[in-house]
């Protein structure tokens, strides 16, 4: 999910398998995970059984209660539903809560990932006017939606013809959000394609995950240590980004770096 070609409906795709598979396991895979249990205890000379509890926990019950749970007393019957059950209901929850906006960023932007196969004129237009309204604050829009609509109709045919007449020109099998960015930028089509520009590039910063930002707080918990406590803000936030981009870090030339450093530093006196 973290590939620079993954795109927000393939995501959504995944997760939905995936949440399909979890709900469809926790039906019916308690029977076969405890036979493949058995068989690799078998394996290890382990004996495959379910040792019975030494002790029965009862909860207390209040005055007003009518009647009490009774206690399960089967201990494979209790590891199904203690463990087995509760754990990927755990697991449900959670990828339907920290994915709830990537659902609705599907239903706003799906429409974007292949510009070869666009929706009809009405309904494209549809699309884009919802875009707008999602796009606007405060009574202000980045974009314009009708305007928009016609945009990726129009360049949906110049990238067609472009190709068509090139040569050793490169064509993809769809029309990426990426390809036509680039496409736009190399034959400096911005303002021509203004809001399909705007749109794009809005488009591909969106994060299909958290675990760029999670890595970022990662990092912290190893910069801001008890010895360095007390450094400012933006003394942190250089260290940071040092860490973060540590790849790009190791390629730079330190020597004109330094020399740059030491020409805007340095105190020239006349005498």
């Amino acid at each position: 999910m973290q590939a620079k070609d993954m795109d927000l409906v393939q995501c959504a795709e995944m997760l939905k398998k995936c949440i399909t598979f979890l709900e469809n396991y926790r039906m019916f895979g308690f029977k076969q995970a405890t036979v493949d249990v058995k068989e690799l205890a078998e394996d290890l000379n382990i004996d495959p059984i379910f040792k019975p509890l030494k002790r029965v926990r009862r909860v207390k019950r209040h005055y007003d209660e009518n009647a009490a749970d009774e206690p399960i007393q089967n201990p494979e019957k209790k590891l199904e539903v203690t463990f087995f059950n509760s754990l990927l209901d755990t697991c449900l929850s959670s990828i339907n809560e920290r994915f709830e906006q990537l659902n609705e960023y599907v239903n706003i932007w799906s429409f974007l990932f292949n510009l070869d196969n666009l929706p009809i004129k009405n309904e494209l237009l549809k699309l884009c006017k919802q875009l707008q309204e999602k796009l606007t604050v405060n009574t202000k829009s980045e974009i314009d939606g009708a305007l928009l609509c016609d945009e990726l109709i129009s360049v949906q045919f110049f990238i067609k013809d472009k190709l068509g007449n090139v040569e050793n020109e490169i064509t993809p099998k769809e029309m990426t959000p990426l390809f036509v960015l680039n496409f736009i930028k190399k034959h400096c089509l911005q303002e021509l394609y203004s809001n399909t520009w705007i749109v794009l590039r809005i488009l591909l910063t969106i994060p299909v995950t958290v675990a760029r930002g999670e890595r970022s707080f990662s990092k912290l918990k190893l910069i801001k240590t008890y010895l360095r406590n007390t450094m400012l803000q933006d003394r942190l936030n250089s260290l940071s980004m040092l860490s973060i981009e540590q790849e790009i870090a190791e390629n730079l030339d330190f020597s004109s770096l330094i020399r740059d450093f030491a020409d805007k530093k340095a105190r020239k006196i006349t005498f």
